[in-house]
């Protein structure tokens, strides 16, 4: 039983009255009936029992998820780029795939929250390109073209309806199709009609205000060669294709342009805007005709004129139109629908949607130990990674290393010249599509089940956003040497404690921003400094990571002192010593029983600021006598403090 929830962007009256007809709205939500059943969950619609092959469920803004749990549905499916896709995409149930489909390529109309569908379907690659900046995952970016019903849009008879000589008296018919605005460019064809002359006159049919077009029609003194007509049903539109002279719509912007594959499909001569998607189906001269200068009356008008005179070119424009769109017959549509439909419920059951982890990787002449180090990352029992390693100008023999891994979710982007630790670092982040981010080097490597266990915490507890765990630290033979020290976030104060094991989500990066060119050898300490400004971190308790001392790391090379030396400058920058770094380090200390610990750190920050209370209040609680502090700790707990 494969069930699918859709969320449409409009309501469903609105397809009619747009033209479509009931078997359109059939098809169009379950293509090819891949669908046992479908439920439309919308806060608009009401309840009905079954309506168009499916079941409407009305869904309040609040209820989604539940909707959703209860009615098992395998694929939700938003329609536009807009509140549907924020809707689906912020309310997403684990193991149930959300698929957006984006037909507008206006950044407006494509919310940011679209990064975090599972899948997206483009009308056309200008609109993919569109999404792209918001949606980082480009092989989920499927193409998925729009339909035309071949057995409504074919053509006729080109006598038109009874009456329309009359209705419309011109000797040149050129029909516009499309709303009245900007982006469809009407107020340049009106013009085109000084320069062509009163022989020819536009039919323009979509919905939309008429009173700018008027004015320009009445400046123009064009006012007797313009009829407007609000809407035409689906079912009657291949009349008018076939009846016209030819079909222009000069548009600044489509997503797709579906109305120019309904014309070629009855037949028409169309002519529009030699811009994209349009000049990728229509090839000047052969099945359309394409105008450059769109945005210029007499140049548009040049072009209408061939397109109603010229009975050679007429001819073999007609001849070859319809065959140069079959490609868009609805049932060829339908079956790739129903195809990717297929191929996401088989991604669903190899876990494809689980959250992706983005592991970058800077190496620069790493070949002794790299091939440890990328196999510990691609051999984790967590299988959805990206790994993007970034070579950083390497001389020796380490590139060869990395293209010798068959393995497709490495990623390696060379550097021709060495351009430093960080900026190889921040060129990883920036290319990066995963939904958590992690770092590792070219000499360490992870244990097997780390990226599983940090993710699990970080499922576990959403109010977390960064977590990092204890790590083993070894020689260049991989002896073990000791347990490297990690402690909890306010130790940061004193000194760089996260160690070398780490993940994060996103929205961490997207915040926080990239690592400072500026902070060589503590560049680390310096971000997790920002990022616990303002966001929470956890120091998980098990060993995951086994971090390499040798003579060319980055310590070893520069050596300890140098490291010290600009771990305190950033330090100065960031930590007000008497408030934030010696009386965090106090509060830690004194939770943790190192009373005596605790005082030095409290006089170090009476020293900066005499008058800071807090610093006294805990001066006070750890100079009393122990009997006493547990007393006041326990008073302080019953109270809630």
């Amino acid at each position: 039983m494969k069930r699918l929830a859709v969320i449409p962007s409009d309501l469903i009256e609105e397809y009619f009255k747009k033209g479509h007809y009931e078997q359109w709205v059939r098809n169009y939500y379950n293509p090819c009936r891949f669908f046992d059943e479908v439920y439309l969950l919308s806060p608009f619609e009401k309840d009905r029992r079954e309506w168009l092959g499916m079941r409407v469920v009305h869904t309040p803004v609040k209820e989604l998820k539940k909707r959703i749990k209860d009615l098992k549905i395998d694929i939700v499916r938003a329609y536009g780029g807009n509140w549907a896709s924020r809707w689906a995409c912020r309310n997403k149930v684990n193991g149930v795939p959300v698929i957006v489909s984006v037909h507008d390529r206006r950044p407006e109309r494509i919310y940011d929250a679209i990064k975090d569908a599972d899948i997206v379907l483009c009308v056309s690659p200008v609109v993919k390109e569109a999404v792209t900046p918001k949606f980082k995952k480009q092989d989920r970016a499927w193409i998925l073209p729009d339909r035309v019903d071949f057995e409504v849009m074919h053509p006729l008879p080109q006598t038109g309806q009874r009456g329309w000589g009359e209705k419309f008296p011109f000797k040149y018919k050129i029909l516009f199709v499309g709303r009245k605005s900007r982006e469809k460019n009407l107020d340049t064809l009106i013009k085109a009609l000084k320069f062509l002359g009163k022989d020819y006159g536009v039919i323009a049919v979509g919905l939309g205000e008429k009173g700018p077009y008027q004015e320009i029609m009445m400046a123009e003194g064009v006012e007797q060669q313009c009829y407007f007509i609000d809407s035409v049903p689906n079912q009657e539109l291949p009349q008018y294709y076939s009846w016209c002279d030819c079909m222009c719509t000069p548009s600044r912007d489509e997503g797709f342009g579906i109305v120019f594959i309904e014309a070629l499909a009855c037949g028409a001569v169309v002519v529009t805007s030699d811009i994209r998607p349009m000049n990728e189906y229509i090839v000047d001269s052969e099945n359309g005709l394409l105008v450059k200068e769109y945005e210029n009356p007499q140049s548009l008008g040049t072009v209408l004129k061939r397109a109603c005179t010229d009975e050679n070119l007429r001819a073999n424009l007609k001849k070859n139109a319809r065959k140069s769109v079959e490609c868009f017959e609805a049932g060829k549509i339908d079956g790739l629908e129903a195809g990717y439909y297929q191929k996401v419920l088989e991604m669903k059951e190899n876990k494809s949607f689980d959250p992706r982890v983005t592991i970058v990787f800077p190496t620069f002449n790493g070949s002794t130990y790299i091939r440890q180090a990328i196999e510990s990352c691609l051999n984790q029992t967590y299988r959805h990674i990206e790994l993007i390693v970034i070579d950083d100008g390497s001389t020796d023999n380490t590139v060869e290393i990395i293209n010798s891994f068959q393995d497709d979710r490495l990623r390696l982007i060379r550097f021709e010249k060495n351009r430093g630790h960080i900026a190889a670092l921040n060129h990883g982040f920036s290319v990066s599509t995963g939904d958590f981010l992690a770092w590792a080097s070219d000499d360490d490597y992870f244990d097997p089940d780390a990226i599983t266990q940090m993710v699990s915490e970080l499922n576990r507890h959403p109010d977390i956003d960064f977590v990092y765990t204890k790590y083993q630290v070894i020689d260049k033979n991989g002896n073990y040497l000791r347990v490297g020290r990690t402690e909890d976030p306010d130790y940061l104060d004193k000194d760089n404690c996260i160690g070398p094991c780490r993940l994060w989500r996103r929205k961490v990066y997207e915040a926080v921003g990239d690592f400072n060119q500026e902070a060589f050898l503590v560049e680390d300490y310096e971000y997790w400094l920002r990022v616990r400004e303002k966001f929470r971190m956890k120091k998980m308790d098990t060993i995951l990571f086994y971090y390499r001392l040798h003579e060319k790391s980055l310590t070893g090379v520069h050596g300890e002192e140098k490291v010290q030396e600009a771990l305190q400058g950033v330090q100065e920058r960031f930590i007000k010593p008497w408030k934030s770094h010696y009386f965090r380090a106090a509060r830690l200390y004194e939770k943790q029983d190192r009373l005596a610990e605790a005082r030095s750190e409290i006089l170090l920050s009476l020293k900066g600021n005499l008058f800071y209370l807090p610093a006294w209040r805990l001066w006070a609680l750890t100079s009393w006598p122990d009997g006493l502090v547990q007393k006041i700790r326990r008073l302080k707990r019953s109270w809630g403090a």
